[in-house]
């Protein structure tokens, strides 16, 4: 299945199309003289973007990229031959538009718009007249959205198309067409044809380049765009090596590799001529533009594999008759570089070897740390260094580095081993493994945690040590402290609980919120904390709006809302009191109002009415909080509310029936081959006139949109257009002429089921001792293929080879010492793959005792409204290991939910809906089990056995985690694993210090949530403290499969004159002056911002420079702007730095040092604005004020 940003960037991309909203989209249109103005206003987080971009996709074009400053390598990029026209193919390279989504924009520089001109229209006119750029539109050939140019056969029908809209009321849009001679004409100079509709349908003729321009108005503006309709006559073929080229293919650094295009025959009257073309890396790791290869003008370039990333090639073929130019296109070779280093490590303790780089051992042990490195570099000699901390250790360049176990709780070294080609980290944590051994109980069972559900109960702490001590006996100290931790800090001001009995502590009384108890045991030469955590537990609460479950709704503009509360306490139940606030609210004093906000309501709904204001960001959001209190524990509960804009209403169907997905709204495993329709049946009357239907389909081979049917239905096959398992995404958009919504189908590739079994029994889990062998089996078929065509390849984890015994469907392999090991299968048939995943857990976890109500049973039949207890018992046979419980319902909807229920291992609930199921999660040192409970209304005929089936998520595609009986088949319950979207880096620029600089990494899942670290790992290139280009590589686990590779980059410490920075926090942009001491004011963080200071000096990466100017066009357009301050060091005001800034009605001035105001500098600020300067320079700074656009009406004064 594609990822969800792919179909949703396509939707906005055709929002864009026709100028309005649908239903959950925000879509911002532009107009189209402001295209560069929107392009410098790109979103920070999108500057992630690679070096080489794709040619432009539909997935791709609504994501705004910085235009200056550095960018970074992500992944080897890929990019697609002919898609863009000759020169300018290779011009554009790197650029992406925002609207139009074109490939060019059109003769914007040719003089063609109705008023351009950026002349002088003199001191009075203070601002620009806005109002009149009112054309939005987009450019098709043959349907094809985004799309202007094109290489076409002769005699084959090209329909060329322009579809505009306009913000002019009532505007009646007007088209004419020209043939022109080259690219660069006008209309000037070109034929006029006899044609005013936006559609221009030709035969093509020849092999020749033809030129067409469409210039179409409203009245207010005219614009012209145009279109180059390229012959097919030169036909080229790549090859790599002698071989077609696959561009997943690796190649070993230092090795040579033949690049080769290949054209058919064409006619002995035409010449073809070659020029190969690379980008190579300048001294600070960044690329550079594409320079021509001296002497490579054949068809044939021995390219040498140079960087250990990535090697960028590219062949110019161009086709002449004489001196004339029929065709050029450029063809590009990205070629990826092997990774020629694989290192792992082993530590032995006294003499005993263990795989791994992490181990607890006792004071004292000798061990042993040793790395074994291979490289298939040929001219790799392999170096280590080992680093104790940030310091470096000397060695010999040994693989292996000796030490004792010291005192200290954690020790942390790291091995950088290189090839002279690739480096790796290695890291190795050694932790002191106390020979203090003991468990915690509470009340007398074994636990760490504990819930009040009223201040006065009474519990008892006790900490019980089997082992013998080395001293006289055991002396524990107990503290505590407010709020849970899952660690004791030294510098902590522990509260010392003088009370306390040797190995027992009775908590009773007083308990005002949630608290952990340490208790710190010592016998002289040894130390062990044990850790207790008491909950406030008295509150159960569950959030409903509209009388309905949940806590976010979308609902239209001026509708009611009602947010409730359903609300219970084992303490006080009479005792409950709300209290509802606007915003996002938990009971800490943040923000402006803090705790003084408004109490809106102080019952236990609360009711409103949804506006219609739209933020900075385009949403219409609105967010509440209720604080729920019975006089012992406060509930802070949070609500959303968003407004959809469009009241109409429809079902998608797929051959007639409904398929709802929690991504498209509808879904369906495709049949190869087969037909479907699919159909749009609206469930509400048009506002105004007729429903009107545009299909059109989503093609990430294109990067383009076609249309499809204008009918309700539009009829498709199923795995015609993708390969494997890419699934086809389709779009349908109705329209009543003022409102439009979206429906979105995908037709996954569907033919293979397969029964997973470990030892020939069905399970994708088992529970093993160390050093037990089992056989992992797939039993496929497939509706594609016979059985005996269907491939298996196996791997352990995100490893890509296997190190077991594999036999086609059939893999063995020992159970290691690892708490979990994970494997997977990936099934193909030629048409569709599934991927299955296998896990092993150490049998540390006991099979959990459970009951319903007292009761040794996981099903239940009883009425609605009934109360229940569930309870959970779990042991490990890990000493003092902590045993976690999570809580999760599942409706008869299938909707899940989580339930807050710190840790506990009882739930009690009250019974409603039909059918529910309750999921309790056990988890003790990284090993899971899941139990179920299920509650039925009535009877049914089937005594359900419920298994669980896990998909896991990838990087682009969402997994699950369903729960199916395996008597009936029928689905309990299905739960998303959202995929990891987006995935950033804390800095992806550090400056050179000295020491070793890594950035965090935060997941944000498809459902907009922070992805918890526990379900990844991070590792960095070796070293990272030199100045240069460093990988943080992101590798999944759990629930979640594969990995990703972030790059950052660090910089030497004084950035030379003209480096673009951007400063922390603000995200301001300044251009360095004079390396290390000035900068230059050269860019607001958005056109949105409303205030803005120019500060005196700015520390960006530990440099703090003086900001001694402001940059040309700086705030340029800025037109909600009010505010500015500019700071004391400012000596420049560039030209047209605040141009247009026609909401700009404060300017306040520190500097008394300003020498020069640009041309236009202030040109177009309200016209009623006043300019605060130093007392002592008013007189000076009037008349250079006045030279810098500043209108008659603006007052400067002191």
């Amino acid at each position: 299945m594609k990822k969800r940003q792919r179909i949703i960037a396509a939707l906005l991309s055709l929002a864009m199309v026709f100028g309005l909203c649908g239903s959950n989209l925000t879509v911002q249109t532009v107009k189209a003289q402001e295209v560069q103005e929107v392009q410098e206003d790109a979103d920070d987080e999108n500057q992630e973007q690679e070096e080489i971009p794709k040619a432009a996709s539909v997935g791709e074009s609504m994501e705004e990229t910085e235009q200056e400053g550095d960018q970074t390598e992500e992944a080897v990029p890929e990019e697609k031959d002919g898609e863009a026209s000759g020169e300018e193919a290779v011009q554009k390279a790197g650029q992406k538009e925002i609207a139009p989504q074109t490939e060019d924009t059109g003769n914007e520089d040719g003089g063609s718009d109705a008023g351009d001109s950026d002349e002088d229209d003199g001191e009075d006119n203070e601002e620009d007249d806005w109002d009149k750029y009112t054309l939005y539109y987009d450019s098709l050939i043959n349907g094809r959205y985004y799309t202007s140019s094109g290489n076409f056969a002769d005699g084959e029908t090209v329909a060329m198309e322009i579809e505009a809209s306009s913000e002019t009321k009532d505007a009646v849009i007007t088209y004419e067409w020209y043939k022109a001679g080259s690219k660069d004409a006008s209309v000037d100079n070109a034929t006029k044809l006899n044609v005013n509709k936006n559609i221009y349908t030709i035969k093509k003729s020849g092999v020749k380049t033809e030129y067409y321009i469409c210039r179409f108005s409203d009245g207010n503006q005219t614009k012209d765009k145009v279109f180059e309709i390229k012959g097919i006559l030169l036909k080229v073929s790549k090859y790599v090596n002698d071989k077609p080229e696959d561009t997943s293919e690796e190649y070993l650094y230092g090795s040579k590799v033949k690049l080769e295009v290949r054209p058919e025959k064409v006619d002995s009257k035409y010449q073809i001529s070659y020029q190969w073309r690379e980008r190579k890396r300048d001294e600070d790791g960044d690329r550079g533009e594409k320079q021509d290869i001296a002497g490579a003008t054949g068809s044939v370039y021995n390219a040498e594999i140079e960087d250990t990333f990535y090697s960028p090639y590219y062949c110019v073929v161009t086709l002449k008759e004489g001196n004339e130019v029929i065709q050029s296109e450029e063809y590009s070779f990205l070629l990826s570089a092997k990774e020629t280093l694989t290192a792992k490590g082993a530590i032995y303790v006294d003499g005993k070897k263990y795989i791994g780089t992490s181990r607890s051992v006792y004071e004292g042990s000798e061990i042993k740390l040793e790395v074994t490195a291979e490289t298939n570099y040929k001219d790799g000699k392999i170096e280590y260094n080992w680093h104790l901390g940030g310091n470096s250790e000397s060695s010999g360049n040994s693989n292996s580095y000796s030490l004792k176990k010291d005192e200290s709780e954690r020790q942390y070294l790291y091995c950088e081993v290189t090839d002279g080609v690739n480096s790796e980290d290695i890291d190795f944590y050694i932790y002191k493994e106390s020979r203090i051994k003991g468990i915690r109980q509470i009340d007398g069972r074994n636990g760490s945690s504990v819930y009040y559900s009223a201040p006065d109960e009474k519990h008892e702490l006790k900490v019980n040590i089997s082992s013998k001590p080395t001293g006289n006996g055991y002396e524990y100290i107990w503290e505590r402290d407010k709020g849970i931790s899952d660690y004791y800090d030294e510098d902590q001001n522990y509260e010392k609980i003088n009370d306390a009995s040797g190995a027992i502590c009775n908590v009773k009384g007083n308990i005002a919120g949630d608290m952990t108890y340490y208790c710190t045991v010592k016998d002289g030469t040894d130390i062990k904390r044990f850790i207790f955590y008491v909950y406030v537990d008295s509150l159960n609460c569950e959030c409903t709006v509209n009388q309905e479950e949940g806590s976010r709704i979308q609902v239209v503009p001026g509708e009611k809302v009602t947010l409730g509360v359903r609300a219970e306490s084992s303490y006080r139940n009479d005792a409950i009191t709300y209290k509802w606030y606007q915003g996002w609210y938990d009971g800490d004093d943040y923000g402006e109002d803090g705790n003084n906000r408004k109490v809106l309501g102080e019952e236990s709904s609360y009711t409103f009415v949804k506006n219609a204001e739209v933020d900075d960001e385009g949403d219409c959001i609105e967010w509440y909080s209720c604080e729920v209190s019975d006089g012992f524990q406060t509930s802070y509960l949070q609500f959303e509310a968003e407004a959809n804009n469009v009241s109409m209403g429809g079902i998608a169907l797929i051959d007639g029936k409904s398929y709802p997905h929690s991504v498209y709204d509808a879904y369906i495993p495709a049949v190869h081959d087969k037909s479907y329709c699919l159909e749009v049946k609206m469930t509400s009357e048009p506002e105004s006139g007729e429903y009107k239907y545009q299909w059109g389909t989503y093609n990430e081979a294109t990067g383009m949109s076609q249309k499809l049917s204008t009918t309700s239905e539009c009829t498709v096959k199923g795995g015609v257009s993708y390969e494997n398992d890419d699934a086809d995404g389709y779009v349908c958009i109705v329209s009543d002429g003022d409102k439009r919504k979206y429906f979105t189908f995908c037709l996954e590739p569907y033919s293979i089921t397969a029964d997973q079994k470990i030892n020939g029994a069905s399970a994708s889990e088992v529970y093993l001792p160390a050093g037990e062998t089992v056989e992992l089996s797939i039993a496929a078929s497939s509706t594609y293929t016979s059985s005996d065509k269907i491939k298996y390849s196996w791997r352990a984890g995100s490893d890509t080879e296997i190190t077991g015994i594999a036999n086609g469907n059939k893999y063995t392999v020992p159970k290691s010492e690892d708490m979990e090991q994970e494997y997977i299968c990936v099934v193909k048939d030629g048409y569709s793959s599934e991927v299955y995943y296998f896990t092993l857990y150490s049998d540390v976890l006991s099979v959990p005792v459970y009951t319903i109500d007292g009761k040794a049973v996981s099903d239940l039949q009883c009425g609605e409204g009934t109360k229940h207890t569930i309870t959970v018992d779990a042991s490990c046979k890990i000493e003092d290991e902590d045993i976690e419980y999570e809580w999760a319902r599942i409706d008869e909807n299938k909707n899940f939910t989580h339930i807050e229920r710190k840790n506990k291992n009882t739930l009690t609930f009250t019974r409603r809906g039909k059918t529910e199921t309750y999921r309790c999660t056990i988890s003790v040192a990284g090993v899971e089990r899941r139990l179920y409970f299920n509650f039925f209304t009535d009877g049914e005929a089937c005594q359900h056995k419920f298994a669980q089936k896990i998909t896991k998520a990838t990087m682009t595609k969402d997994g699950s985690i369903v729960n199916q009986c395996t008597v009936c088949g029928k689905v309990n319950s299905s739960e998303r694993i959202p995929y990891p979207k987006t995935i950033r880096l804390s800095s992806e620029t550090f400056t050179y210090n000295g020491k070793v600089q890594r950035p965090a990494v935060t997941v944000i899942g498809s459902d907009g949530r922070t992805i918890a670290s526990s379900n990844y790992t991070v590792s960095y290139s070796a070293g990272s403290t030199a100045a240069g280009t460093y990988a943080a590589t992101i590798t999944f686990k759990g629930n979640y499969t594969g990995s990703v590779k972030k790059t950052y980059t660090i910089k030497n410490s004084a950035p030379s004159a003209g480096t673009v920075l951007r400063a922390p926090g603000t995200k301001a942009s300044y251009k360095v002056v004079k390396a290390g001491k000035t900068v230059d004011y050269k860019s607001a963080p958005n056109k949105k911002v409303k205030t803005a200071s120019v500060p005196s000096t700015v520390k960006i990466n530990n440099v703090t420079y003086k900001v001694t100017g402001i940059a040309p066009s700086a705030f340029k357009n800025c037109k909600k702007l009010k505010k500015v301050t500019i700071g004391a060091n400012v000596t420049s005001i560039g030209k047209q730095a605040f141009y247009g800034c026609k909401s700009l009605k404060t300017v306040t001035v520190k500097s008394k040092s300003v020498k020069k105001v640009g041309s236009k500098a202030f040109k177009g600020i309200h016209k009623k604005a006043s300019i605060k300067v130093p007392k002592a320079k008013l007189k000076a700074y009037k008349k250079l004020f006045k030279k810098g656009g500043v209108s008659k009406s603006v007052k400067i004064k002191k």
